[in-house]
């Protein structure tokens, strides 16, 4: 449908569909997927308490992949933690390039890429935020803020290059999705 935007509803459906293990050893399991309105709440409230409530039952260093997407300005965005648990030994190996196991890392998938309207540095003090509460909360047990792992520098936002998305409906940049796998 020409001129139709993207939903709320429809990206948080697809998302936590595409997250649900369809069996006993489905690594989608290791993959804890955030509401689509969940970074905009933590920029506007800070990691208030209401917003700690949604995840008082799951422990998201156990998992390998946390998904957070983003809408604001009427555009989409998804910030990918993966490995959030392996952040001690992320910031251990910094300088050793000798370093080859699986390391903690935060990307910002733009499709604008640098003619974005997100912030990457308001969304990666938002995730941060919450790493940080939520490390805190399970293995911080001295509450001593100088010990939070989660910074800039431990864990420093990455955007890889990306072809400029074109929002209009038609033109070189657009995209026919019918008659593919029931879309369009």
């Amino acid at each position: 449908m020409p001129d139709k935007w993207l939903n709320d509803a429809i990206v948080n459906f697809w998302i936590k569909w595409v997250s649900v293990p369809r069996t006993p050893n489905d690594l989608a399991s290791k993959v804890h997927v955030f509401s689509s309105h969940f970074l905009s709440s933590v920029l506007t409230n800070n990691y208030s308490s209401g917003l700690k409530r949604w995840l008082r039952k799951i422990n998201i260093f156990e998992k390998k992949l946390l998904l957070f997407p983003f809408h604001g300005a009427g555009h989409w965005s998804l910030v990918a933690v993966f490995n959030p648990s392996l952040i001690k030994q992320t910031s251990r190996r910094w300088g050793d390039a000798s370093y080859s196991n699986e390391v903690a890392c935060m990307v910002h998938f733009d499709s604008l890429g640098q003619r974005t309207t997100h912030s990457g540095r308001d969304i990666s003090w938002a995730v941060r935020l919450v790493l940080n509460s939520e490390w805190d909360r399970h293995y911080n047990v001295t509450l001593d803020r100088t010990a939070r792992p989660f910074t800039h520098r431990c864990l420093p936002l990455l955007t890889p290059k990306v072809v400029y998305q074109n929002n209009r409906p038609s033109g070189p940049q657009s995209v026919e999705c019918s008659g593919i796998g029931g879309l369009g």
